[in-house]
């Protein structure tokens, strides 16, 4: 039999940006905020009404929720079947008003109307394993309803380099748009021919590209060599702003806690099992194993990298949320569709821009205490 665990995704925080001047902005004060708390938001996604569509990974809901009184309506439930889900986490409007579900805990990416009708379902695992698998674990979804994932690398074959990808479920066409720097990674095996364990994890705070797709069909792709912004045209045409300085944050005590906290609670992971030709796929967040992790097993940086994530707001900017010392003010740099910066802009800590309406920023407040994570909407500028 064999075995491999792979941690996919992660997660971290921000802190300063570029030389010369641009506005500041702080958002102290969300205009709205949802007092029923979740256990993990996974995803969301405005619909026309002002209402959301919001998932809950850890409590297995997936529910259309009005921020401004709190009403929320659950569609589905919990389950196999067509139209249920298992670990319930990514949302992405597809366009006529048609949202893309990744069903982690099933293994699929599911299509519900803005009603909460099921359309149709697929596997998130493309492909065989004679001819190859392809993870379809989508980023981003445009108007057209073409999705875009992130190739991962394998361990032990080839880490340097992972393409942007951008599939069509209607014709099942692949196209390779770009190549990003992915983390590294730190590999290990054991076992014999027969029951050999593989298991890859990245290394912490090493410096990555990060990228994310606009409605529109563009890509955004935020460089870690130089912290740069290049935009990929929906027409192949390339925009490259200017490179960014930065002020290298300090990798502490409290900062590997809270890489590793953000690890074992929200990191996407993904096992394959091979028994005797016999694929198995799970997916789900988190570590496996349920250990407290320990920072004396890591390798750790004497420095943040610039960058953690980017996100594409409603007016098409691209906001690159940065490293800051753990605890402090979460910030982002603003990025027009040029590559350059226009603005900054600060959160309270514990916050993360999860998605955007004109004039708006769904933000997640998690509560250190509990863990528990509260939905807050802020007018932004």
């Amino acid at each position: 039999m064999t075995r491999a665990y792979i941690l996919l995704a992660a997660a971290a925080v921000p802190a300063q940006a570029a030389a010369r001047q641009v506005p500041e902005v702080s958002l102290a004060r969300p205009e709205v905020r949802v007092e029923e708390p979740f256990s993990f938001i996974g995803g969301i996604v405005r619909l026309a009404d002002g209402k959301v569509l919001i998932t809950d990974y850890i409590d297995e809901t997936f529910q259309r929720l009005d921020p401004r009184t709190g009403r929320a309506e659950v569609f589905g439930r919990k389950g196999a079947g067509p139209g249920e889900y298992k670990g319930p986490d990514a949302l992405f409007p597809l366009g006529d008003g048609r949202v893309l579900l990744t069903d982690l805990g099933n293994g699929r990416l599911s299509i519900f109307e803005a009603n909460g009708t099921y359309l149709r379902s697929m596997p998130i695992a493309q492909g065989s394993p004679a001819e190859g698998l392809t993870m379809v674990m989508p980023r981003g979804a445009d108007a057209r309803g073409r999705l875009y994932f992130q190739g991962n690398p394998r361990p032990g074959g080839g880490t340097d380099s992972a393409a942007v990808v951008r599939y069509d479920p209607a014709t099942s066409r692949s196209d390779t748009l770009g190549r990003i720097k992915p983390p590294d990674l730190r590999v290990t095996s054991s076992g014999g021919p027969n029951n050999r364990s593989m298991s890859a994890t990245p290394v912490p705070l090493s410096p990555e590209d990060v990228w994310a797709a606009a409605p529109d069909g563009r890509i955004v792709l935020v460089r870690s060599s130089d912290y740069r912004v290049e935009w990929l045209g929906a027409d192949g045409r390339v925009v490259r702003g200017p490179a960014n300085s930065w002020r290298p944050v300090p990798v502490r005590e409290a900062d590997k806690k809270e890489w590793l906290d953000l690890m074992a609670t929200s990191g996407i992971s993904m096992a394959v099992t091979n028994e005797n030709g016999r694929i198995n796929m799970q997916f789900g967040r988190g570590m496996r194993g349920g250990r407290e992790p320990d920072p004396s097993q890591y390798e750790w940086p004497q420095a943040k990298p610039a960058f953690r994530s980017v996100i594409v707001a409603a007016n098409g900017d691209a906001w690159v949320e940065r490293h800051v010392p753990a605890g402090q003010p979460v910030a982002y740099d603003v990025f027009g569709a040029d590559g350059r910066l226009k603005q900054r802009v600060t959160l309270p800590s514990q916050r993360r821009v999860i998605g955007f309406a004109p004039g708006f920023a769904y933000v997640r407040h998690t509560v250190p205490e509990d863990g528990l994570q509260y939905l807050e909407v802020y007018r932004i500028p």
